[in-house]
């Protein structure tokens, strides 16, 4: 395994933990301010400081041709992904919330096999079962509780959906991970304000002039957009998109133990014993990428010898 791939598992490693947090960080100031603007806070927050870095060091300009592309990205990426999520996780549960925003990777594999012809193995697909059985058994879903919530599961699946499009779609950029994520941000706010102002109460300043809940909004803004989105566009640069969006999953993992720190929710044997069949499924992934890459390299290097 490259240096190149160890840091790109890193970075998609902690991104997935920083988007963890998020899930109990976003619970608590969800508690106090609709969704929406939680999220155009979020995304303002994290657009400031990207732009500060972007100015300081100079960072490239995209060129008119690219706008589009940008837009895309954060249309599909930010917008709807993240409110697909939010708005379905409101009319149905957090649980059911938690299990589908964890099925990207099985829509990102089969985009990804389409639109950037990466092959789909036997080993992609059993890291997915195994993976899919794991998530199952950590938020331990009871199915009988959720009739009537129809329209909250279709808007989890649109935002999963998005976020596959999202994975598969930034791999197609030339552009460095800060000026996609910069860019990505700032259309996020542009698409995000028009259901940001039609939630928005009078009530809601109130609670804006709490330190407690502006914390948790610059948690979510910096830890969980802006370091968040840099180090997954950093990391799915030096891997393969089907492999890396396996590292979404830890969103559960992560967001089931702070839970269980600073929320006093309990962690059942499922959780365990889900847990451990997610990284039985990550390693699965590792390693049929590993073969990949040493594969490549040896069918290379024929090539070379046969030159010579």
């Amino acid at each position: 395994m490259s240096n190149k791939m160890i840091i790109g598992y890193a970075c998609l490693a902690l991104a997935a933990s920083c988007w963890g947090g998020m899930y109990v960080v976003g619970k608590f100031v969800m508690d106090y301010l609709p969704p929406f603007l939680v999220l155009w806070l979020r995304y303002l927050v994290a657009f400031i400081l990207l732009f500060i870095i972007s100015f300081v060091i100079k960072q490239q300009r995209i060129t008119k041709k690219d706008i589009p592309f940008m837009a895309f990205l954060g249309f599909v990426g930010y917008f709807l992904s993240n409110g697909g999520a939010f708005v379905g996780t409101a009319l149905s549960s957090s649980q059911l919330g938690a299990l589908i925003a964890s099925t990207p990777p099985i829509f990102t594999v089969i985009l990804a096999s389409f639109v950037l012809k990466e092959r789909l193995t036997k080993n992609n697909v059993c890291a997915l079962c195994l993976a899919m059985v794991g998530v199952t058994l950590v938020v331990a879903v009871d199915s009988g509780g959720y009739h009537g919530q129809l329209f909250g599961v279709l808007a989890l699946i649109f935002g999963a959906l998005a976020w596959a499009f999202y994975i598969v779609y930034v791999k197609k950029g030339s552009y460095s991970p800060l000026v996609l994520t910069t860019y990505g941000t700032g259309f996020g706010i542009v698409f995000t304000t028009p259901a940001m102002i039609w939630q928005f109460n009078d009530k809601d300043i109130i609670y804006l002039l709490d330190v407690t809940v502006w914390l948790a909004i610059l948690y979510l803004g910096l830890a969980a957009t802006a370091v968040a989105f840099l180090l997954w566009n950093q990391g799915m640069q030096h891997v393969n998109a089907g492999a890396g969006s396996m590292f979404t999953f830890f969103n559960v993992l992560v967001g089931g133990v702070l839970g269980w720190i600073f929320l006093g929710e309990t962690l059942s044997w499922q959780f365990f014993g889900g847990s451990i069949l997610i990284f039985v499924a990550i390693v699965i992934s590792l390693y049929s990428e590993n073969v990949k890459s040493s594969t490549k390299l040896f069918e290379h290097k024929g090539e070379y010898d046969e030159k010579f």
